[in-house]
């Protein structure tokens, strides 16, 4: 039977830096399949892509009869790659626990607990096991809004007034935002939809500051051994460090000229092509206003922890080991 491993994200948790200096070279010296995520590797084989992209597509269809409608393509496509593969399989992409961000379905969303029923659909019969990364809310929080001001060109980008604007809104409810830093909201929904699937859990902060530590652990999970593998150099190389340290920062934001390129058919392709011109990657940076964003004030911090407090004492109890990085952390109280 096939292994199958789904690392869920988060985004913002050592997901790119995961993806491409460990996942990656894993598969590179033949200890598992891969599967994703693409947009890295410009070697990856045509099927891979193709795979990945159309399940991609499929997780932000909004009607279930539309989705049913590629079960069967992903499925063939899916069994198809594992045909004759004996190790781990993994399958990576932050987007399974919620986004707005990255489709080339414009005006659609990924939905945790749709998505996770939507995967167990398409996995049906294979030995699924899970692993999920978590970071505190305020850090998650505020990182996630670098991301927006520095990428508008995703499809179905959304416009934040400020730091506060964004914060209104993961806050309500109401909002899409909010499930979505609902980490034991985000875990319940994949449980429910693998119910037999082991899981590991990680924070971003044991990643941070105990990197092989924590690549063990994964290593061990992937059952190649509990010590990081020989292929592997570690500390691993920071692929995506924006935000981390939550100082004040002042980054490049998009011109109109900018946003009127990415709109145009082929503009993501063109802007690619024109930043591999040392000339045309200056002029364009020259272009790009510069936005300043404020480190976050401690008493929104402390509003945003407060808020996710009783799903953060959820989550210890259901992924228990957790509860102590958890506490360290600042999830929960001691």
């Amino acid at each position: 039977m096939i292994r199958l491993y789904l690392h869920l994200g988060y985004p913002k948790t050592g997901t790119t830096t995961l993806q491409r200096a460990f996942f990656d070279p894993l598969y590179r010296a033949g200890c598992i399949q891969y599967l994703g995520m693409f947009g890295f590797e410009r070697d990856a084989t045509p099927a891979r892509k193709s795979f990945f992209t159309g399940l991609t597509k499929a997780l932000y269809l909004e009607e279930e009869r539309d989705f049913a409608a590629t079960l069967p393509g992903l499925r063939e496509s899916f069994w198809r790659l594992c045909d004759g593969v004996d190790g781990p399989v993994l399958l990576s992409n932050e987007h399974f626990v919620q986004s707005q961000w990255s489709t080339s379905v414009p005006g659609q969303r990924i939905f945790p607990a749709r998505t996770a029923a939507r995967l167990a659909q398409v996995f049906e019969g294979v030995d699924v096991s899970l692993m999920l990364a978590v970071r505190r809310q305020d850090t998650l929080l505020r990182s996630m809004f670098l991301e927006n001001v520095s990428r508008p060109n995703h499809a179905n980008s959304r416009p934040y007034r400020n730091l506060s604007d964004y914060l209104a809104l993961c806050l309500d409810p109401a909002d899409f935002h909010s499930a979505f830093y609902d980490f034991d909201g985000v875990l319940n929904a994949y449980q429910n939809a693998f119910p037999h699937a082991p899981m590991l859990t990680w924070t971003f902060e044991a990643f941070r500051d105990r990197q092989v530590n924590v690549l063990g652990k994964i290593s061990a999970f992937l059952g190649l051994g509990d010590s990081v593998p020989s292929c592997i150099s570690v500390p691993l190389p920071q692929k995506n460090a924006k935000s981390n340290s939550g100082a004040p920062v002042e980054m490049p934001g998009w011109s109109l000229f900018h946003k009127v390129v990415y709109s145009m058919p082929g503009g993501k392709a063109l802007a690619k092509i024109t930043q591999r011109s040392p000339l045309m990657k200056a002029m364009s940076s020259a272009l790009k206003p510069r936005v300043f964003i404020q480190a976050m004030p401690p008493h929104e911090a402390e509003a945003i922890m407060r808020n996710w407090a009783e799903s953060n004492s959820r989550l210890a109890a259901t992924a228990p080991n957790l509860a102590k990085d958890l506490k360290v952390g600042g999830y929960v109280s001691s």
